[in-house]
């Protein structure tokens, strides 16, 4: 984490690659205006307890780090690591070990941690006798963190990813928040507990006094901000309209999904919003959401994901062969932990990057058995839904029903006046193998006269290129 004008200097923690880049990144920082007024008035009249929330990739280190870029002074940072058994207060030892010499003068209970930080011996005071009862043994490490805390203040420290912290450490942070170090400004960064859940950090802060700790919550970026990020990361003065509605539709103004997808923009060019890619993080999101889900509920979403963004509850039932109450449940329980929202007209993915997670999860076997059940319930429905028809059985590896929807869809887009969708649907059709040639000839015809616009026909024609010149066509097909 950088600090302008501040002594940055870390523990001997090793940040992950992930957290390296995430903090190291040269990202314009956007909106959260309110947020960070309210983080610096906290920040600099000491002592505060700060707590920064939310969810994994909605900017927390970011916004710590636009903090401390103003800030003055000593800076005390730690990090804790997602490692199973983390070492008793490592995140705070490790944000004071680099800071030996300047410390002065301490209490003589701080030598407790003499044990733990044995490369501090020569400044710590001597190591107490050891107390018969383990409760007030634990109360005397706190006190002697306290102790080495207050020796260093003046400062602000900073602690990141709380939510993996140890449970030391987290009973720390309770009882700072009850004996204040004065001059000391804490700030704290934590994702929010799971639905239904609970993390040791929020059981700990849970048991401080009234009004001791702040919590400041992070939520999505709204359109202006993801306008601004676009503007910056693409370099345009103003990013067409449409580019910053669909960013925000398929990133839910998430700042660093918005970042990674302008980054794909920026470096490759193309289209990322069209990728099947999602970007890590939003797996790492969607996956710590999916964990306290049970079998039938993962079950009845992952069909949700195969079906569409916007699950029908009948539909779900019928593929599954489920009753409707077990799936409404199922959906609801999904809603309570994060991963669908109600639109109003029914519970949907809070975006389609979202569902290409979960669909992802769902392994290819399963995913093609799903596809095809769900276009078998779906062929019982008045009118028939062919596009939808054609999406499913193409995805499920059924050729010969794909290209009859596929055709039926296009004929219909043709008769609105849709060409260009029904060149669309007419062009992923001359990708099966094994179509027969009178009707891969019928098809590339209907695509010729349909592909008028000129990105479907800059497509197009390639393909009518290559079926004119295969002399396996009948006698005649070519004209």
């Amino acid at each position: 984490m950088t600090g302008g004008g501040g002594n940055d200097v870390r523990g001997g923690g090793v940040a992950s690659p992930n957290r390296a880049g995430r903090l190291r990144g040269p990202v314009e920082f956007v909106g959260r205006t309110d947020e960070l007024a309210l983080l610096r008035r906290l920040v600099g009249t000491p002592p505060c307890l700060v707590l920064v929330e939310g969810e994994p990739g909605i900017g927390k280190s970011r916004f710590v780090r636009e903090l401390l870029a103003s800030l003055p002074g000593q800076l005390l940072i730690g990090e804790c690591d997602d490692v199973p058994e983390p070492f008793p207060l490592g995140v705070l030892l490790d944000a004071v070990r680099a800071h030996a010499d300047r410390l002065g003068p301490l209490n003589p209970v701080a030598g407790a941690l003499a044990p733990l930080l044995p490369e501090l011996a020569d400044v710590l005071p001597a190591t107490p006798p050891p107390l018969a009862d383990p409760a007030a043994e634990r109360h005397r490490l706190l006190r002697a963190v306290g102790a080495v805390l207050a020796g260093l203040a003046p400062a602000v420290l900073v602690l990141e990813d709380l939510h993996w912290a140890d449970p030391a450490t987290c009973d720390f942070l309770a009882y700072l928040s009850g004996h204040p170090v004065a001059g000391l400004a804490v700030v704290l960064t934590a994702r929010p507990p799971a639905p239904d859940g609970s993390t040791p950090i929020h059981d700990a802060l849970a048991r401080t006094p009234p009004g001791a700790v702040t919590r400041v919550p992070l939520g999505p970026l709204g359109a202006e901000d993801v306008r601004r990020l676009a503007a910056g990361a693409l370099r345009l003065g103003e990013p067409p309209r449409q580019l910053t509605t669909t960013l925000l539709d398929r990133t839910a103004g998430i700042p660093f999904v918005v970042e990674e997808v302008l980054r794909t923009l920026a470096e490759r060019g193309g289209d990322p919003l069209a990728d099947d890619s999602v970007p890590f993080v939003l797996r790492d999101v969607l996956l710590w959401r999916l964990r306290p889900l049970d079998d039938v509920t993962r079950e009845v979403l992952g069909a949700a994901a195969v079906l569409g963004r916007a699950p029908d509850p009948r539909i779900l039932a019928a593929v599954l062969g489920q009753e409707r109450a077990a799936v409404a449940a199922a959906l609801t329980a999904a809603h309570r932990a994060g991963l669908l929202h109600d639109a109003g007209d029914g519970l949907r993915f809070r975006h389609d990057l979202a569902r290409q997670v979960v669909y992802d999860l769902v392994p290819r076997q399963t995913r093609d058995w799903l596809h095809l059940r769900i276009a078998r319930v779906l062929e019982q429905k008045l009118p028939r839904p062919v596009a939808q028809l054609a999406h499913h059985y193409r995805l499920a590896g059924s050729d010969a029903d794909f290209v009859r929807n596929a055709e039926a869809a296009a004929d219909l887009a043709t008769e609105r006046g849709d060409d260009a969708t029904a060149a669309g649907f007419l062009l992923q059709t001359m990708d099966v193998a094994e179509l027969p040639r009178p009707v891969r000839v019928r098809l590339a015809g209907k695509l010729g006269r349909s592909a008028i616009d000129g990105l479907s026909q800059a497509t197009a024609i390639p393909v009518l290129e290559r079926l004119l010149a295969d002399r396996r066509l009948p006698p005649g097909a070519p004209g």
